[in-house]
């Protein structure tokens, strides 16, 4: 195999594996993957990763609007500490201002 054919080969496994990759995340957005929320919110307990997972549950049955999640996740990942504390605060004063229990 010349350098030639062994470059493109490369480059052409590096693109489909890129391409590959966008359109399996594509599905699911950053904020509602409970991974992600909870390596970015630096969950530190179970009881803390089984609320992001509730939460998360209530917005794929429908019961919790996605804006909600999604707000409060993008407000409480600007903060310097205590990422999950303003996250969980957020997500149950913006779902009783809409008349939602949680």
């Amino acid at each position: 195999m010349d350098r030639r054919t062994a470059l493109r080969t490369v480059v052409a496994s590096l693109l489909g594996g890129w391409v590959f990759q966008r359109t399996c995340w594509a599905d699911t957005p950053e904020w509602l993957n409970p991974e992600v929320l909870k390596a970015s919110l630096h969950t530190a307990t179970p009881e803390e990763e089984g609320f992001i997972a509730y939460v998360v549950g209530l917005v794929k049955a429908g019961r919790l609007p996605p804006e909600i999640l999604q707000s409060a996740y993008l407000w409480a990942k600007r903060k310097p500490k205590y990422k999950f504390q303003y996250f969980k605060r957020a997500i149950i004063h913006l779902a009783a201002a809409r008349g939602i229990r949680l």
